[in-house]
């Protein structure tokens, strides 16, 4: 069935075949849990992250989730990944996984960065996602992961959020 599909750009969807290739020679399995989504499927993600956090636009959703017409995912360069299948909702506990260690180390090598590294909520406007990495080219992610596997989107490109 076509909702089992992931859809993603071509070129972030190349990457992600051959960074999932890498790994599994590495021995670990990397899992996609979401890739594009649509300005409504965003929506609803959002209004059922707020009224499981509570707190309407301002609350905790609103660094927990991103707000329809603001979120990655609907660019089609974003993905979403697990490393256990029958868990729906990810949790900070994945940069624990040898899943999470490998992407934060070599994702870059396929052109994808961090995009919401620990510690740098102030800058990112969200809270720590381990699990949700961005397709910028290899020049681009390669670049960003030489000043720090942590540096930002907003802080290479030098935008505030």
């Amino acid at each position: 069935s076509t909702t089992d599909v992931i859809r993603i750009r071509t070129a972030a969807a190349d990457a992600a075949k051959a960074m999932k290739a890498a790994a599994a020679e590495a021995g670990v399995t990397l899992i996609v849990s979401s890739g594009y989504v649509t300005y409504k499927e965003q929506q609803d993600l959002y209004d059922s992250m707020a009224k499981l956090l509570g707190g309407g636009d301002n609350g905790p959703a609103s660094t927990a989730i991103e707000k329809a017409g603001y979120s990655e995912h609907q660019t089609g360069l974003a993905i979403d990944f697990t490393n256990d299948a029958s868990q729906a909702t990810p949790t900070s506990a994945f940069a624990d996984t040898p899943a999470g260690q490998w992407l934060y180390a070599h994702a870059h090598e396929y052109g994808f960065i961090l995009r919401y590294p620990k510690g740098k909520e102030s800058v990112t406007g969200y809270d720590y996602m381990p699990w949700h990495y961005r397709y910028v080219g290899t020049d681009v992610a390669n670049a960003m992961y030489a000043i720090s596997p942590d540096e930002t989107f907003e802080e290479y490109y030098k935008v505030s959020n």
